[in-house]
């Protein structure tokens, strides 16, 4: 399908198709209004080759000539769904926390409005943007392109995001995110971790040194409580394909691994992952036999540390679902939201807020059943 819109060409592709544009999909990432790293070309290609294979995910694309100005990867849902779920979504997976579509900073709301004309005539019904920056360039470009076309939006879902910006040094960091009798125990337990053996840290970006510190991270992400309940990454071989192409293959993303070792032997790990200028601190894992040490905990000091008095991200994103143990060490704070909008004037905003109401009915039937099966 091919549709021009205010000199904007859309074109709907599925996931065989769209290998054929990586390069210019690669070149569009460097270009976008917000980074986000979930829809960077490896990291997607990686979860349709292995955990989502068996997924239908087609992708709008926005062209302006032969230059690719957006990319949005959506999945359609059964109609038999109609009124509890919408008609479609952004495709989310277990591993993708951001559901931003890609836009070009050269006019986004014309980029935005032919997505959303693009999915109109694919389907006269709601959609759903999923796990976007309420405050940032792509939610209001889309908000913008809505607005001119007199169709109606909500917000079905809202949560805070941790995030860490330029604008407070390391000492500051520590002094003022961390409570006082957190920092004694820190201080505390550094030294008695120093007591086991020698403490180092150790950053690793490529080569062999990447490749080690990311079967590092996967043999502690197993050994911990996501490898009891089956969750960690190499525990299914899918999983486990899907991080070694993303994180370490030809062509993936830049990433990064903090390690943080006693007599050599990592005892905690983190991955980051960039996309643009922002870092993503997608995984983080530690050996539990050191749980009481907060070697977790010490590891994302080094992290912040570093990034604080180095230069190699403008941004970090927690790239948290929610609430996380760590939030308190993060200064900033970015809400993010769901926006379910409608691509026809029938739908009313009336409407799309009673799918918010089904939608937090049915978070509570699950927040319900999560703490019955606890007892």
């Amino acid at each position: 399908m091919l549709q021009v819109f205010n000199s904007q060409t859309s074109k709907i592709v599925d996931k065989n198709e769209i290998v054929q544009y990586v390069e210019q999909w690669a070149d569009l990432c460097k270009r976008t209004i917000e980074d986000n790293v979930y829809y960077m070309p490896q990291y997607v290609l990686s979860l349709l080759n292995s955990v989502e294979a068996g997924l239908e995910v087609q992708f709008v694309t926005i062209w302006r000539g032969s230059q690719l100005t957006g990319l949005f990867p959506i999945i359609k849902n059964n109609r038999w769904l109609r009124g509890i779920r919408p008609m479609g979504q952004a495709w989310i997976s277990p591993y993708t926390f951001n559901g931003m579509p890609l836009i070009d900073r050269i006019d986004p709301v014309g980029v935005a409005g032919a997505m959303i004309e693009c999915l109109a005539e694919m389907s006269h019904g709601d959609w759903l943007l999923k796990d976007i920056y309420s405050g940032g360039a792509t939610a209001d470009a889309f908000r913008q392109a809505l607005d001119d076309r007199n169709l109606a939006w909500s917000v079905s879902r809202s949560y805070n995001r941790a995030s860490m910006g330029k604008s407070i040094s390391y000492k500051e960091l520590f002094e003022k995110q961390v409570p006082s009798k957190r920092r004694k125990d820190l201080r505390r337990n550094d030294r008695r971790l120093r007591d086991l053996g020698s403490v180092t840290y150790e950053i690793h970006e490529k080569g062999e040194g990447l490749k080690k510190a990311v079967e590092a991270f996967l043999e502690l992400e197993k050994g911990g409580w996501k490898g009891a309940k089956g969750t960690a990454l190499a525990c299914d071989k899918k999983s486990l394909q899907f991080a070694k192409e993303a994180f370490v293959s030809e062509g993936s993303a830049k990433t990064r691994i903090d390690l943080l070792l006693l007599d050599g032997k990592p005892i905690a790990a983190g991955v980051i992952v960039f996309a643009g200028d922002t870092a993503f601190t997608i995984k983080g894992a530690y050996n539990e036999e050191y749980r009481n040490y907060s070697v977790g905990l010490l590891l994302e000091l080094e992290v912040a540390k570093s990034f604080l008095d180095g230069n190699w991200a403008k941004r970090l994103d927690s790239a948290t679902a929610g609430v996380h143990v760590i939030d308190f060490l993060w200064p900033d704070k970015c809400e993010v939201v769901d926006y379910v909008f409608a691509t026809s004037q029938s739908i009313s905003k009336a409407s799309l807020d009673q799918y918010q109401r089904t939608q937090q009915f049915y978070d509570n039937v699950k927040a319900f059943a999560k703490k019955i099966l606890k007892r």
